[in-house]
């Protein structure tokens, strides 16, 4: 990984960012990185697409080419968010986790964190792995690294 410019490393490691200190990193990292999808990410986003093609619930109007570009462009703007060169994995998972809770009022309650229960990361490797075998792919070895 690249060292982060010095405007944006400093003592506020593990603080809260302003909104200012927000739009530098986000402007460092759209100029910065140009991520390329990897092989278990790409494997991921066609057969999340696949699967909503041939799904019984599926949305003719919704599930076209640009919905499987959509994935890929949020994947790649998570991978650029965690500072990657590559879409991961949990790259892709995050980009089906955003198209999921945007297509139904009931799948918003599943992707989010219900306080006191889990971890964040704790909800998101046990999203990823119901992906997985939803997907009928093989789960990620050793879990998910959430976020990386």
């Amino acid at each position: 990984d690249a060292p982060f410019p010095p405007a944006l490393s400093s003592p506020l490691l593990g603080k809260h960012w302003d909104m200012n200190k927000l739009k530098m990193y986000v402007s460092h990292v759209k100029q910065r990185f140009s991520p390329t999808l990897s092989a278990s990410s790409e494997a991921i986003l066609t057969a999340y697409y696949k699967h909503q093609r041939n799904g019984s619930e599926r949305n003719a109007a919704r599930t076209t080419i640009r919905m499987l570009e959509s994935m890929i462009r949020l994947a790649q703007a998570h991978a650029r968010l965690c500072y990657h060169d590559e879409v991961s994995a949990d790259d892709a998972v995050a980009a089906v986790q955003v198209l999921e809770s945007c297509q139904s009022p009931e799948s918003m309650n599943q992707g989010l964190h219900v306080q006191g229960i889990d971890t964040p990361d704790d909800d998101f490797r046990r999203y990823h792995a119901n992906l997985m075998i939803r997907l009928g792919l093989a789960p990620p070895e050793g879990g998910s690294s959430a976020g990386g």
